[in-house]
């Protein structure tokens, strides 16, 4: 019965009765069962994601946003709750703020090549080329198969003046999946770069 329970259990039944309506298409009853978890536990991580990605699915963005502030308030180096954060921070065109919640998790982030290209992605829009490209080698170490993070990659060192370190990059995305626009950009910065690489020139 309910009492004997410890409150980790309560909150670990709660859940897993969130789980089981969820994965029945009944949205109502795991929102209400996600609340009564975090209510026991507010430590209780996937609770907390699966019910601000509810939030964020049903345009409840303000309070997803708040759900995963408090998370971050509570575990500071949850690298998924600030993960979610910035991206709910970026459509607000908050970007800065967003810098600032994954650069605070960040020792949290450990091999999540996602959360690196996300952090390098607003490095590099918001004027600071060299620490996107730190960035963006770190994604590429534990995730070297995506094109547009090369591509990135090559945008940033140009941007810093690496032109050598931005056409080897070029040269890795145009190996790689990208889209016909990505493509096209690739290429034509690698085919400018080489010409400005050319000795004598």
């Amino acid at each position: 019965t309910e009492h004997t329970l410890t409150a980790a259990q309560q909150a670990q039944r709660h859940y897993t009765e969130a789980v089981k309506a969820l994965r029945a298409g009944d949205i109502g009853t795991s929102l209400q069962q996600l609340g009564k978890t975090l209510a026991i536990d507010h430590g209780h991580h996937q609770a907390r994601l699966v019910l601000a990605s509810l939030y964020i699915n049903q345009q409840r963005k303000q309070q997803a946003e708040t759900l995963l502030a408090e998370g971050l308030a509570l575990h500071p180096l949850h690298a998924p709750f600030a993960k979610l954060h910035a991206q709910l921070l970026v459509e607000k065109a908050r970007e800065q703020e967003a810098i600032q919640s994954l650069q605070s998790a960040l020792p949290g982030a450990g091999q999540d090549a996602e959360y690196h290209a996300l952090l390098a992605g607003l490095y590099q829009r918001n004027g600071e080329p060299g620490t996107a490209a730190d960035h963006y080698r770190t994604a590429l170490q534990y995730a070297p198969d995506r094109g547009e993070w090369w591509l990135g990659l090559g945008l940033s060192q140009e941007q810093a003046g690496n032109r050598a370190e931005a056409r080897a990059a070029y040269g890795q995305a145009l190996k790689l999946p990208l889209n016909a626009a990505l493509q096209n950009y690739a290429g034509m910065r690698l085919k400018q770069l080489s010409r400005e690489l050319q000795p004598g020139t």
